[in-house]
């Protein structure tokens, strides 16, 4: 009886016993599914983890994908997966790892990976589930570091951003300020001085330069924000390379000259003139380099213009400019962030030079809508070089002078090896014969040697500015020693009106002005070295530079411009070039001037935009929808203060003929009202000129 109830007894110890395994086995085996289930759908990877066993319970399977170590790795040693986590002994949460203490909730976060590796973060969590032990979670927070670090990279940008804008306007205000100081006092002084006619135009001259410069400010802010804004097109037009550099040079030739330095221009064999572009954002590349080397390279220095041509293909070339001074120079630091509106560098040289912090940035955007290159060298103390390469289309038929100076003989006298070579390289195709000298006294060697030996020759191009003996003292000697009129050609960086009488009394025929063209250095020698029969070069010469007085007797302009002041400059400019003027001050009043008088009274209307009442759009429409055609068809001419290409366009849309933005240049108004003078005036003017 008791072996029965012994044995029952075990029986029953034994069935519980194994439902007890049971129990646990399947608490495992839900466990287990769990883990299953969480590794699959999160990036997280879990262990159960007894630190003072250094044991490993259970691992999801995802370590495999999240870490690249396999699971079963992990449970024989997990101190594997934690140092590829970061983890290392040499830090506390490291040593309370590895010695079993973690008597807390903890939280690290590592960086892993050397610097030639993908660098990553990892996140560890040890949160306590039994005394002694952990459910450690791990998670890679490599993409919220970097949405943090790109925030706060972007905070910081937006703070220099503003810094810089702050130091603008504080910049602005200085700059606008100075010249309207000079403006408000020039005038003051005028008006005290009215009877003292020298001391009036002194004042008229410092208001004008003071007026330019402010409108350059202006100009630069309203260029930046038209690049920023993505309301900037390139024209495509074609462009005379020889005349855009030449338009560029007449610019900053005044303060090359107030600052008395020089300017060198070296090129080699040029050969395409004509390119297809836009004229005056190239000239606004071109100004804006010269003019800040003239502006940062002290008094009585050096500049040096460089024009290359590379050919790409059949209709296609680069041009390359380089612009290089012997100015202050820039350091490594502000030369990262020279193309950053805004930035000036921070030195004391430079504080008392004017200037807004965006030619360069205007400069680098144009450069690259171009599809062009801006590269910088520079170092304080040296100068600084710039190079724009811009590849440019050619003229769809680029004319090619024909020339009849086979066989004939040159001497070209510069102390600039590569002009000297650019000339050969230009004149040799067309079968002439070139004899470099470098000096002033070298040419005049050369020609007496070619003299005595009966071989003159056929013309000399010489160089005005040359160390030691310049050009026209060269020619002048020439002249003196040689009998025969050898023609001379004087070769400039400048515009050469300044020497024009010493350089003809010194017996100079003719002058070509640097970077020389090929077409235009053919022209000159054919006309200088045979010229025609009938007419001289000089007389040549003269007779092209003669500018024709501007009259326009007859033509009669109806002014619609609501500023009184406006009103006063447009009716004294147009009034002296014979033009009777009939003014309205806004929209209404010019509708219903036109339509109040005879079809035929007005040959033009100068219209302003913004006006009280009816603007000038409107007025515009309604002009345009008037019954009589002659008087809805009446030219309509913009004079606005609106300057934007959507602006010209706006007008252009609103029926208007033509487009002329304020400040008014002059030469651009006179040849606009030229074009829609009425035949019969011109017919007038032409026979009054030829009697």
């Amino acid at each position: 009886m008791i072996g029965l109830l012994v044995a029952l007894v075990l029986i029953m110890i034994l069935l519980l016993s194994r439902q007890a395994l049971s129990s646990r086995e399947q608490e495992r085996k839900r466990r287990e599914q769990l883990f299953q289930v969480i590794s699959e759908n999160v990036d997280f990877a879990f262990l159960l983890y007894t630190p003072s066993k250094h044991e490993v319970e259970m691992v999801s399977e995802n370590v495999q994908f999240l870490f690249n170590i396999d699971p079963q790795e992990v449970v024989s040693h997990p101190e594997r997966l934690f140092q590829r986590c970061g983890l290392s002994p040499q830090d506390a949460a490291g040593q309370a790892f590895l010695n079993g203490r973690l008597p807390q909730r903890l939280r690290f976060e590592y960086q892993t990976g050397t610097e030639n590796e993908l660098q990553r973060w990892i996140e560890i969590y040890f949160i306590p589930v039994h005394s002694d032990q952990y459910l450690a979670v791990l998670h890679e927070t490599s993409a919220e570091h970097h949405m943090r670090q790109d925030l706060a990279d972007a905070l910081r940008q937006s703070q220099e951003n503003n810094q810089a804008r702050t130091a603008f306007f504080s910049s602005m205000s200085h700059d606008i300020r100075t010249p309207m100081n000079g403006i408000i006092g020039m005038t003051t002084i005028a008006q005290a001085h009215l009877n003292e006619p020298e001391k009036v135009a002194d004042c008229l001259d410092k208001i004008s330069v003071a007026s330019q410069h402010l409108l350059d400010l202006i100009n630069e802010v309203l260029d930046m924000s038209r690049i920023e804004s993505g309301k900037i097109s390139l024209k495509k037009e074609p462009v005379n390379l020889p005349r855009l550099i030449a338009d560029v040079l007449v610019l900053v030739k005044p303060d090359l000259t107030k600052k008395q330095q020089t300017l060198h221009i070296r090129s080699s064999a040029l050969i395409y003139d004509t390119v297809i572009g836009d004229i005056l954002h190239l000239q606004k590349i071109l100004l804006n380099l010269l003019s800040n080397a003239v502006k940062y390279t002290p008094p009585e220095h050096d500049l040096t213009i460089g024009v290359r041509e590379e050919i790409c293909s059949e209709n296609k070339i680069n041009v390359i400019f380089t612009m290089e001074d012997t100015g202050i120079g820039m350091t490594p630091e502000f030369l990262s962030r020279i193309f950053t509106p805004f930035e000036r560098a921070q030195d004391s040289r430079i504080s008392q030079i004017s200037g807004t912090g965006l030619g360069m940035a205007i400069t680098k955007n144009i450069v690259d809508m171009m599809s062009g290159t801006i590269q910088v060298e520079s170092q304080v103390g040296v100068g600084s070089k710039f190079t724009v390469t811009l590849p440019l289309t050619l003229a769809e038929a680029p004319w090619i002078k024909e020339t009849s100076l086979a066989g004939s003989a040159v001497l070209v006298v510069d102390d600039d090896p590569d002009t000297c070579e650019g000339l050969r390289a230009l004149l040799e195709p067309e079968k002439v014969q070139v004899t470099c000298a470098y000096t002033g006294q070298q040419g005049i060697d050369a020609a007496l040697l070619a003299h005595q030996e009966g071989r003159d020759y056929l013309g000399i191009i010489m160089d005005w500015k040359m160390d030691g003996l310049n050009g026209i003292e060269a020619a002048r000697r020439i002249r003196a020693q040689i009998p025969s009129r050898i023609p001379i050609i004087l070769l400039s960086a400048y515009n050469w009106e300044d020497a024009e009488q010493e350089a003809l009394a010194a017996g100079i025929n003719g002058f070509l002005t640097k970077p020389i063209f090929r077409n235009e250095l053919i022209e000159k020698l054919t006309c200088e070295l045979i010229p025609p029969e009938t007419t001289s070069p000089e007389e040549t010469r003269h007779k092209t530079n003669q500018w024709p007085a501007e009259d326009f007797t007859g033509m009669r302009v109806l002014l619609a411009e609501d500023n009184e002041l406006n009103r006063e400059i447009a009716f004294e400019l147009l009034n002296s070039c014979g033009i009777q003027i009939t003014c309205a001050q806004d929209g209404q009043q010019a509708l219903d001037l036109v339509c109040g008088q005879p079809a035929g009274t007005f040959d033009l209307i100068l219209m302003d935009i913004h006006m009280p009442g009816m603007n000038g759009y409107q007025a515009t429409a309604a002009i345009r929808g008037l019954a009589d055609p002659d008087k809805a068809g009446l030219p309509i001419i913009a004079m606005t203060a609106d300057a934007f290409e959507e602006d010209i366009q706006k007008c252009i849309a609103a029926g208007m003929n033509e487009h002329i933005a304020k400040p008014i240049q002059y030469a651009l108004l006179f040849e606009t009202l030229r074009r829609y003078q009425p035949a019969k005036l011109r017919n007038e003017e032409t026979t009054h000129e030829q009697n």
